[in-house]
């Protein structure tokens, strides 16, 4: 997947959004840049629709998305005009990521 022009990342260095195991640094990088980027759902959704393993995408760690993909979505509200179940990006709207303090 190539950037969109709006998104935040576009330009960046690519090492920044697959860090090194244990580099929080780096990870902490990444998220503020997600945080701030106008594109972060789709690409969240882009990541969790493609079994994206590796890197940051969204602002979702590998092991958030891994989570999020192992648990799959909540069940589906029952309603009349309801016939299918939540997309498996259920989350990508609202997962947030937490980081522990170094």
């Amino acid at each position: 997947m190539t950037a969109p022009r709006a998104a935040a990342c576009r330009g960046a260095d690519t090492e920044t959004f697959f860090p090194a195991p244990g580099d929080l640094a780096t990870v902490r990088r990444a998220l503020m840049i997600c945080g701030r980027c106008p594109v972060r759902i789709p690409c969240r959704r882009y990541a969790l629709d493609h079994g994206e393993r590796y890197g940051i995408w969204g602002g979702l760690t590998e092991e958030t998305r891994e989570t999020l993909l192992r648990i799959g979505p909540p069940p589906a509200v029952p309603r009349a005009a309801a016939t299918e179940s939540p997309p498996l990006h259920w989350a990508a709207d609202t997962a947030q990521v937490v980081l522990p303090m170094v």
